[in-house]
């Protein structure tokens, strides 16, 4: 490591950390906003730099590249925890329980996470934070997740539409839906 140093080239584990640094705290807000239970999140976080340790052979070498890849492998884990997590309860029935996004206090931080979590399903709502949230372009989301881009593009349309309506008329949240599908378009 001292030699790999001095010739200003970083290992493979010190280019790994480095990205780590630079990504963990945009990445702890990505789970965050997926996953509502704080202790899951963070259970989420850390198995995401884990399982990205167990894979950075695959981590692609451009530094653009890396933060996708980060965000593809933290994605995959958030989803596969609420699935986990659908299993043992309902989560998306928790959140139909509470009440309206305009009846919390305004100062409660993740009402805009509650709400999104009221309407879109873990699928939906992962492609909306990674684009609206995180920036990412349909054509880097089709990377990410496999889908192709005009699919990415529709389902967003979708969700806009979703979200359009339960503001329109948040007694639709009080209502709904199995699988955090509550609004169609």
């Amino acid at each position: 490591m001292a030699s790999a140093a001095r010739n200003g080239t970083a290992s493979p584990a010190q280019e790994f950390e480095r990205v780590v640094d630079a990504l963990q705290a945009p990445l702890g807000r990505f789970v965050a906003q997926m996953i509502p239970d704080r202790a899951l999140a963070e259970d989420v976080l850390q198995e995401t730099f884990c399982v990205a340790w167990r894979q950075r052979a695959r981590m692609p070498a451009d530094a653009g590249d890396q933060r996708g890849w980060f965000y593809g492998v933290a994605r995959n884990q958030a989803l596969h925890a609420l699935r986990k997590q659908r299993r043992g309860r309902r989560a998306v029935d928790a959140l139909a329980a509470q009440p309206p996004p305009d009846r919390r206090p305004k100062a409660e931080p993740w009402a805009m996470r509650d709400f999104v979590a009221g309407v879109l399903g873990p699928q939906d709502r992962s492609l909306f934070l990674l684009r609206y949230v995180h920036e990412f372009s349909a054509p880097e989301l089709a990377d990410m997740t496999g889908l192709r881009p005009a699919t990415i593009r529709k389902r967003l349309e979708r969700s806009a539409t979703a979200l359009r309506a339960a503001i329109a008329d948040p007694t639709l949240l009080q209502k709904g839906a199995p699988h955090g599908h509550a609004f169609t378009a």
